[in-house]
């Protein structure tokens, strides 16, 4: 399907083929097909953004959805609108070790979320201290 194809389609039939799309991104074996999958995606995501809120909102249940890529991406979809259903997804998603899905999640909130932010950073220097361009280069 194309961007074109998805004004013909309702809702729930977007919804859906997200839902499709998000699954068969995260278990695509090339490049090229997580890169269709994941421009499908976002092309449902703007028809349904394109219809209003209220058509957007329809993705909010596949946050509690069984596969971790579905949750990345319609919690990221629908942040702005969720921010208090999406927010406790995202984290518990960015708090995965060596996974794709975290990393993802951890970038949106990291550029998205204030706070998540400041403990990250907190968080490294607690780990590692200052910044490398924070240290003296004083021998």
């Amino acid at each position: 399907m194309s961007g074109g194809t998805y004004t013909a389609l309702t809702d729930e039939q977007l919804v859906a083929e997200f839902e499709r799309r998000a699954v068969a991104q995260s278990a695509a074996r090339t490049v090229e097909g997580h890169n269709q999958n994941i421009q499908a995606t976002f092309d449902i995501r703007d028809e349904l953004s394109r219809r209003g809120e209220e058509s957007l909102r329809k993705l909010l249940p596949l946050i509690h959805h069984t596969n971790a890529s579905v949750r990345l991406d319609a919690a990221v979809d629908c942040y702005a609108l969720a921010l208090k259903e999406c927010l406790p997804v995202l984290v518990e998603l960015a708090s995965r070790q060596n996974d794709i899905v975290g990393i993802h999640a951890g970038f949106f909130l990291m550029a998205n979320n204030d706070e998540f932010r400041a403990r990250a950073y907190a968080d490294y220097h607690k780990q590692y201290g200052p910044w490398p361009w924070e240290r003296s280069n004083r021998s």
